[in-house]
């Protein structure tokens, strides 16, 4: 199964700044990125939800 990329820059830079916090901060959970990536780039509600549910698949299917 693919994952759809979003076109805007803006929520790529976010899912990059997401991620490289996750690697750097392991313990930490990704809605504490994903709130502040969504005020640091500057996201619309539906960009924040595109990254709130990337992350919280992403965390499913390493978790199965």
């Amino acid at each position: 199964m693919s994952t759809i990329m979003p076109q805007d820059e803006g929520l790529k830079r976010a899912i990059q700044w997401v991620s490289a916090q996750l690697e750097d901060h392991p313990e930490s959970r990704f809605m504490k990125w994903v709130n502040e990536a969504g005020a640091r780039f500057d996201l619309s509600p539906a960009n924040s939800q595109f990254l709130i549910n990337f992350f919280r698949d992403r965390q499913e299917k390493s978790e199965s």
